[in-house]
C-alpha cells in the first residue's frame, strides 16, 4: 500500500489531488445535506452524483496526460524494470481514489435521503438499503473505469468531453435502473447484483491497470525492457476467470431467478458468450498478440455484457409477453436481439478486417473443401445417432415400425420444411453465440490441454471441463429434478462432441467448423422436436436407464478418438513466424 500511495503521488498534481478533488467531494456531499430534506431529494442527489463524476472524470485527464504524453521521460522510470511497477502501482491508487470518492459522496447522499424514502414508500430496511447503496456505488465505479478504458487511449481536451458525455449518460440511467429494482419496499434481494457488480468492478481494474502496462510497454519495446516474454499464462488465468469464474458467479443469480419460476433461456444465452470474451480479453490485455480486429473483438464484448445485464435484470425482475406466439421474458427476447444484431455486427466486422488481424484472431476461413466437408459428415454423423437410438428403442419398446415412421416424419411431417428453413436462416443471425463457446474451447483452450496432457487425453479433460460448465443450466433449466442424471449425460455429450470438434478444427484450422456444427448440434433439436422455442431443451426427465443408450449413441463420435491425429502430436501450436508465413502466403 505504501508503494500504491507513493506511486500515485509520482503522477497526480497536487492542486488537482488536493482543491479539485477533496473539496469537490466535500462541498458536493454537503451541498446534498442540505438540499435532501425537500421532496426533490432523490432528483437533488442523481444531479449530485451526476455533477461530482463529471467534474471528476473531467479533469481526470489533466492527470494521465502525462503518462501518455511523448514529452514525458518517466525520469528514472523509462526503459527500467521497475518502470511498469511503479505505473500500475500509481494506477492502482488513483483507482482507490476513485472508488473511495464514490463511496464517500453515495454514503453521504444514503444518509440522508433514508427519511425520505421511508416517508415515501421505498426501502424502509436499513441492511437491504445499505446494499442497494453499495449496488449503486460498484455499478458507478465500474461504469466510469470502463469508460475511461475506452477513452484514455489518446488523452486530450476533445477527450475529456466525451469521456465527460459518457460517464454522465452511463451514471444517470444506471442510477435509475437501479433504484427502480432495488429503493422499493418490495423489491428483490440485492446480494445476487451485488456479487456480480463486485465481480465487473474487478474486472474492469484489472483491464485498466493492464492496458495501461501494456501502453507502457509498447512505447518502449519489449526488448528496451529486457524482462517481459511470454505471457501465456496471464493469458489463461484471464481466461479461465472470464470463462468459468463469470459462470460459476452466475450460478446463485440463476438460482433467484429459478425461485421464482423465470425463463431462465436468458441466462444460457449469455453462458455462451463467457469463453470469448475470456479470449477476447486475454488477447486484448497482452502485449504480444501482433494487430487484432478491435471492432470485431468490441462487438464481442458488447453483446457478453448486455446479455450479462439481461440475465440478471430477468433474474430480479422478470416480465413475461408473448411474441411470434410464444410466452417468453423481456430479458430473453432483448437478448436474442443482441445476438442478432452482433450477429450481424460481426458479419460486418469481419468482411471490412484485413487478413492479417483474422489470422492473428483465428477468424480465417482456411481450406474450405475439407471444411464443408467436415461440416456435412457431422449433420450425416449426427441423424447416424438418432437413427441408432431410434432403432434401439423401437426394439426395447417393441414398436419399432412406428419408432421408424415417427423419425420419417422430421423430414415429411406437417410444418418441418418451415422448421428447416429457420434453421438455415439462424445460423448467419445467431452464430455469435456458438462463436462464443468454440473461439474459446476449440480455439483457446483446445491446443492449451493438448500440448500439456496429449492429443486425446486433452481432448477428453477438455471435454470434461465442459461438462463442469454446465452445471447451473444442468440443474436449473434442461432437467425437471434430474440433475444429476443430467449432469452425467452432459458429461457423454460434451466429451463425445468435443472429441469430433476436436478432430475436425485439427484437420481444417478453421474454428467456423465446430462453431457451424456446434449449431447444428444445438438447433437440429427444433427440428426433432418440431418445436422452435426454447421450450424443447428445459424440463427434462433423465433416468440412469438413459445414460447407457447414450453412450452407445455417442459411439460414432467416439470413433474418431482411435484416428492417427488424435493418436498424434498437437498441431495448432503455431509459431509467430509460421502465422507471418501464413499471412504472407494467402
Amino acid at each position: 500500500m505504501k508503494k500504491i500511495f507513493s506511486s500515485y503521488k509520482v503522477f497526480t498534481p497536487k492542486l488537482y489531488r488536493y482543491w479539485v478533488i477533496y473539496a469537490g467531494t466535500v462541498f458536493f456531499a454537503i451541498y446534498t445535506a442540505f438540499v435532501s430534506h425537500s421532496t426533490g431529494a432523490l432528483i437533488s442527489m442523481l444531479m449530485t452524483i451526476g455533477t461530482f463524476i463529471s467534474m471528476d472524470i473531467f479533469t481526470d485527464f489533466f492527470v494521465f496526460q502525462g503518462i501518455f504524453s511523448k514529452d514525458f521521460d518517466f525520469g528514472i522510470l523509462k526503459n527500467s524494470k521497475e518502470g511498469i511497477r511503479v505505473l500500475k502501482a500509481g494506477v492502482i491508487g488513483d483507482q482507490i481514489r476513485r472508488f473511495l470518492q464514490t463511496t464517500v459522496v453515495m454514503t453521504v447522499s444514503g444518509l440522508c435521503t433514508w427519511n425520505y424514502s421511508v416517508e415515501h414508500g421505498f426501502i424502509n430496511d436499513p441492511v437491504k438499503y445499505a446494499m442497494a447503496i453499495l449496488v449503486m456505488i460498484l455499478t458507478m465505479y465500474s461504469c466510469n473505469t470502463l469508460v475511461l478504458n475506452v477513452t484514455r487511449r489518446h488523452i486530450n481536451y476533445a477527450d475529456g468531453l466525451l469521456t465527460n458525455m459518457l460517464s454522465l449518460t452511463l451514471n444517470t440511467a444506471i442510477s435509475a435502473l437501479v433504484m427502480r429494482l432495488y429503493m422499493k419496499e418490495d423489491s428483490t434481494d440485492p446480494i445476487p447484483m451485488l456479487l456480480v457488480m463486485a465481480a465487473i468492478a474487478v474486472i474492469v481494474t484489472y483491464c485498466m491497470v493492464e492496458r495501461i502496462g501494456n501502453i507502457f510497454l509498447l512505447s518502449f519495446g519489449e526488448k528496451k525492457m529486457g524482462r517481459f516474454g511470454n505471457d501465456n499464462a496471464k493469458k489463461m488465468w484471464i481466461f479461465l476467470f472470464i470463462a468459468f469464474g463469470i459462470d460459476f458467479l452466475m450460478i446463485p443469480v440463476m438460482y433467484v431467478g429459478f425461485k421464482k419460476e423465470a425463463d431462465l433461456s436468458v441466462f444460457l444465452v449469455a453462458q455462451m458468450m463467457y469463453p470469448a470474451c475470456g479470449v477476447v480479453l486475454a488477447k486484448l490485455l497482452s502485449y504480444n498478440e501482433g494487430k487484432l480486429p478491435k471492432f470485431a473483438y468490441g462487438t464481442i464484448l458488447g453483446a457478453g455484457l448486455l446479455s450479462i445485464i439481461c440475465a440478471v435484470i430477468c433474474a430480479v425482475a422478470p416480465k413475461t409477453i408473448e411474441a411470434s406466439g410464444q410466452t417468453m421474458t423481456v430479458q430473453y427476447l432483448a437478448s436474442t436481439y443482441v445476438m442478432i444484431v452482433g450477429s450481424i455486427l460481426m458479419i460486418i466486422a469481419l468482411s471490412v478486417t484485413g487478413k492479417e488481424q483474422r489470422e492473428n484472431a483465428g477468424f480465417r476461413f482456411h481450406n474450405a473443401g475439407k471444411s464443408l466437408l467436415f461440416m456435412l459428415l457431422f449433420f450425416v454423423l449426427y441423424f447416424a445417432r438418432i437413427i441408432i437410438l431410434t432403432v434401439i428403442g423401437g426394439i426395447m419398446e417393441g414398436n419399432l415400425s412406428e419408432c421408424i415412421a415417427e423419425l420419417g416424419q422430421i423430414f415429411v411431417g406437417e410444418g418441418q420444411f418451415a422448421i428447416w428453413i429457420s434453421v438455415v436462416i439462424n445460423a448467419p443471425l445467431t452464430f455469435l453465440m456458438f462463436l462464443g463457446e468454440e473461439y474459446g474451447w476449440r480455439y483457446f483452450l483446445q491446443p492449451v490441454m493438448q500440448k500439456k496432457f496429449g492429443v486425446l487425453p486433452g481432448t477428453i479433460l477438455l471435454g470434461i471441463a465442459w461438462g463442469v460448465w454446465h452445471v447451473g443450466a444442468d440443474f436449473m433449466f434442461y432437467s425437471d429434478g434430474t440433475g444429476i442424471q443430467m449432469l452425467c449425460a452432459q458429461f457423454v455429450t460434451c466429451v463425445s462432441l468435443g472429441i469430433f470438434f476436436a478432430y475436425a478444427y485439427m484437420k481444417t484450422n478453421n474454428i467456423w467448423v465446430p462453431v457451424m456444427m456446434h449449431f447444428m448440434n444445438n438447433n437440429l433439436i427444433m427440428v426433432l422436436t418440431g418445436d422452435m422455442s426454447t421450450q424443447s431443451m428445459q424440463g427434462n426427465v433423465v433416468t440412469w436407464g438413459d445414460i447407457p443408450l447414450m453412450i452407445i449413441g455417442a459411439a460414432v463420435f467416439w470413433v474418431f478418438a482411435f484416428t492417427p491425429t488424435m493418436r498424434g502430436k498437437a498441431v495448432l501450436d503455431k509459431t509467430e513466424s509460421e502465422k507471418k508465413e501464413i499471412v504472407e502466403n494467402a
